[in-house]
């Protein structure tokens, strides 16, 4: 029992020594991600003198992303464009050390617009240097930033429902990236959204991506 419980204390500070750099990391990625005043704090509460599937302790992750705000905990305060942003931090943290080779990302965007959702799209393209990342998304910068673009469209008649998935080259493309941006499919939208194609596949050039 003695010696159980000095492995426990070890353990316990292996943990809360990984947590504190975790911590640091994932501010600074969310300082990057357009939330300067965000905190990232885990906190530890012992539970049981025996293991669980978790362990000795409960582990919560506390959060702010306001001056004079206390940490909470993050499931009770993020809203959907902090969580996206707070998701991605941790991934891009984990991802030096974890082993997984894919990345799903459903909706990752949810929330995000302007400025923010350009760097999201290459904090991601960031990301896709060391993992394979498949994203479900409706943002325009994010559909740019991609090398592969699959539309994914429900059609029905009077019995069933259909799913069509179409892969966009080119021309197809421009127009699906030009109908996210809420543009004209005249010349003049098809142009803005071959820029922005274009502005991407410079950043993921330059970044080795």
């Amino acid at each position: 029992l003695y010696l159980l419980k000095i492995l426990k204390l070890r353990k316990d500070e292996k943990r809360k020594k990984s947590a504190e750099i975790l911590k640091q990391k994932i501010e600074l990625e969310l300082h990057s991600l357009g939330m300067p005043n965000a905190r990232i704090d885990i906190e530890f509460s012992h539970i049981e003198d025996r293991y669980s599937r978790t362990g000795f302790d409960k582990v919560d992750f506390m959060f702010t992303s306001n001056i004079g705000f206390e940490l909470k905990p993050l499931k009770l305060v993020v809203s959907g464009g902090e969580m996206s942003r707070v998701m991605l931090a941790y991934k891009i943290v984990v991802s030096e050390v974890d082993e997984i080779q894919t990345i799903v990302f459903d909706e990752i965007d949810t929330g995000l617009s302007g400025n923010i959702a350009t760097v999201v799209a290459e904090y991601m393209a960031r990301l896709s240097n060391k993992k394979q990342i498949i994203a479900v998304s409706h943002l325009p910068q994010i559909c740019a930033m991609a090398d592969e673009n699959i539309k994914v469209e429900k059609s029905s008649n009077q019995s069933s429902t259909f799913t069509h998935a179409v892969v966009l080259k080119d021309e197809d493309l421009y127009k699906e990236i030009a109908r996210l941006m809420g543009a004209d499919l005249d010349f003049n939208g098809l142009n803005v959204s071959k820029n922005l194609k274009e502005k991407c596949n410079e950043y993921k050039n330059k970044k080795g991506n």
